[in-house]
């Protein structure tokens, strides 16, 4: 996998190559945040095709969820072969408030951010939220109702299912 660097923000503080590894420094010098040391090792260590994250209340999963999402949509990690098409990141969950849960804090991190404010382009909320960086990155919230319906014909780089027990 590869990460691209991303576009230029102003910040040249920023250790771009670092965060693109590092998801603590990411969350840290990028979002102006600070991971326990749970949700760095699962950011770290949730990289295999299918990732599950289950935890007591109030651990952060929605949270380090967004961090995901956002970090992803910065450095747009897979293999260079596909960095041609646009690159498309879910959160989805059994109702469309479900799935706004996570997308809504993936705003509020990037919109709170000096560095990575400048990278979006343009947030939609009809018909489903949308926001779309600079990059060509895109976070998407939808619901997997009537059998995903909304999802049909659909291809992402990355999924985040919140509350998958209860589809």
């Amino acid at each position: 996998r590869a990460c691209i660097e991303p576009i230029e923000s102003g910040w040249e503080s920023v250790d771009w190559e670092r965060g693109c590894h590092d998801y603590g420094y990411f969350a840290q010098s990028c979002l102006g945040l600070t991971l326990h040391d749970g949700q760095v090792t699962w950011l770290t260590n949730s990289s295999s095709r299918e990732n599950v994250l289950v935890t007591g209340n109030r651990w952060g999963k929605s949270f380090v969820s967004a961090v995901k999402l956002v970090h992803h949509a910065v450095y747009r990690p897979r293999p260079l072969q596909f960095d041609s098409a646009p690159y498309r990141l879910l959160t989805a969950s059994i109702t469309q408030d479900q799935a706004g849960i996570i997308f809504k804090s993936a705003v509020r991190m990037a919109r709170q951010s000096p560095v990575i404010e400048p990278l979006i382009d343009v947030i939609t909320r009809s018909p489903y939220p949308r926001m779309e960086f600079s990059n060509g990155s895109c976070i998407e919230a939808r619901s997997t109702q009537n059998r995903g319906e909304y999802l049909l014909g659909q291809d992402y780089d990355l999924v985040i299912f919140d509350e998958v027990a209860f589809e």
